[in-house]
């Protein structure tokens, strides 16, 4: 996510003759009530590893360590596993 007034800059002659393209997505441009529980069916058969994309797993109650740990950039994602 980006400020935005935010630009890039990018070399138009290499971006020409290479073909390529800038293009945006919005939250990875999902549709949530197909896509999740296509992964959910895909977790459940092995075919795609899901635990493998949780850094770290803690209770509510340490939400504000959780939030520390995303920034030292370690840490790529936290799942809470307790809410009481």
């Amino acid at each position: 996510m980006s400020s935005n007034d935010a630009g890039i800059d990018i070399n138009a002659i290499a971006t020409l003759t290479a073909s390529q393209k800038v293009q945006g997505v919005y939250m990875g441009s999902s549709n949530l009530k197909r896509d999740i529980p296509f992964y959910a069916s895909m977790h459940r058969q092995g075919r795609m590893d899901l635990d493998a994309l949780v850094s770290k797993t803690m209770g509510l109650g340490d939400i504000d360590a959780g939030y520390e740990a995303l920034k030292d950039g370690n840490t790529a994602r936290v799942g809470i596993t307790d809410f009481s």
